[in-house]
């Protein structure tokens, strides 16, 4: 469960009229890990009302809530933040800050197909183009240096597993000594889940969560997403499946072909996505938040992935041909 900030009706009621709208219905939301969402019908419609919580940054607030309207007029299909009757996205709300957004219709994907990766590769392409206009910019927090960073911060690693925490001194230094630089950037979504996405059919109805976003390299997000669609785990050994990955990549190069460059930097750019999440959630393992309500999620999902990135980047740029 993850709804932190427990809201009255009064105080939905009130903040609801700051857009100028009236309350008919509201639920809590347990899914999610930073917020507190709730569903909102209103005379106007339906929407998500969210409560932002102590791990998002306020300061980032006007950068994701401007990545989410850029998206959503460059048709992207994502949650399009509302803006008061005073033109404010945020507003104050329980001592917090919070914010409206248009809520999609859709549903997770349970089973993950390869139609489904096709379908979020041209999303993830039409992204990146889109991407190209957008002003803003903010500083991936777990950018190469910022993963150091919280490297040197697990200091329990062999906990996990005997020689991990050099097994993985050695991985961030490969990827740092040999990341090329000048790959396309811009904003990237930086945390395409399964959860994050909303299908409707094999068709993308919607993609959430831009609480990530970010500056980096189009081709790092893209092997963000084929570390979190393109695996196996049913049997618990973490299978690559190739089709996944064709298709996603078929799609996506179909809208925006990746540049030779970018083709020769994705075996490096899966081996610092796998990295990304394993530190991640050997932190959250290691060092859990006093009272948190949300589950761990396993690390050694991405140790299997990254032992397998490091011994694939052959058959990987076969693939890419």
């Amino acid at each position: 469960m993850a709804i932190y900030t427990k809201l009255t009706e009064k105080e939905i009621k009130d903040f609801l009229a700051l857009y100028g709208m009236a309350l008919l219905e509201h639920e809590g939301i347990a899914a999610g890990v930073q917020n507190t969402n709730y569903f909102i019908r209103s005379d106007k419609g339906k929407f998500i009302l969210t409560v932002y919580e102590e791990g998002i940054d306020l300061a980032d607030l006007p950068f994701f809530c401007g990545a989410m309207e850029h998206m959503h007029k460059a048709g992207v299909k994502c949650p399009c933040p509302l803006r008061s009757l005073d033109g404010k996205n945020v507003n104050p709300l329980h001592g917090k800050s919070a914010g409206l957004v248009n809520f999609l219709e859709g549903n997770f994907t349970h089973l993950i197909t390869a139609e489904q990766c096709g379908a979020l590769g041209a999303l993830m392409a039409q992204m990146h183009l889109a991407a190209e206009s957008f002003k803003m910019t903010r500083k991936n927090p777990l950018s190469l240096e910022g993963l150091k960073k919280l490297y040197s911060k697990i200091h329990k690693m062999d906990e996990l597993r005997p020689r991990l925490k050099k097994e993985i001194s050695d991985e961030l230094a490969f990827i740092e000594k040999n990341t090329p630089p000048g790959l396309p950037s811009g904003l990237i979504h930086a945390d395409i889940f399964p959860d994050n996405v909303f299908f409707d059919g094999g068709e993308v109805s919607g993609i959430i969560d831009f609480f990530f976003s970010c500056a980096d390299s189009y081709v790092y997000d893209f092997a963000v997403t084929v570390n979190a669609w393109c695996f196996d785990g049913a049997g618990g050994d973490w299978e690559f499946v190739e089709p996944k990955f064709e298709a996603m990549l078929a799609a996506y190069e179909k809208l925006r072909p990746l540049s030779a460059a970018e083709k020769a930097a994705l075996p490096l750019m899966l081996r610092r996505a796998a990295v990304r999440f394993f530190l991640t959630r050997a932190y959250d393992k290691l060092y859990p938040k006093p009272g948190a309500v949300v589950g761990v999620k396993n690390p050694f999902e991405y140790t299997a992935k990254i032992e397998f990135f490091r011994n694939a980047g052959g058959r990987i740029l076969e693939l890419l041909k």
